[in-house]
């Protein structure tokens, strides 16, 4: 099948999403970069996919909880 461009579509698993979200700590630019598209053909996707969407969030709030555990410690040694 081809995409809008005419080009051949070529689909990429949840699993590899998830694995190029993982590699980059959650980045969702960052990610998009590793799998080749653009950060906005992730957005849809994340969009589309309920699971991919959740998993995407809670990992997200817990790269974000460890941040701020992170600068309060280091906060708190000063």
């Amino acid at each position: 099948m081809a995409d809008k461009k005419g080009g051949a579509r070529n689909t990429i698993s949840r699993a590899t999403i998830l694995r190029a979200l993982k590699k980059t700590n959650f980045n969702a630019t960052a990610a998009a970069v590793v799998l080749g598209r653009s950060r906005s053909w992730l957005k849809a996707k994340l969009a589309q996919d309920t699971q991919l969407r959740e998993s995407f969030h809670d990992a997200r709030e817990l790269v974000l909880d460890d941040a701020e555990s992170a600068l309060h410690t280091k906060l708190q040694s000063r």
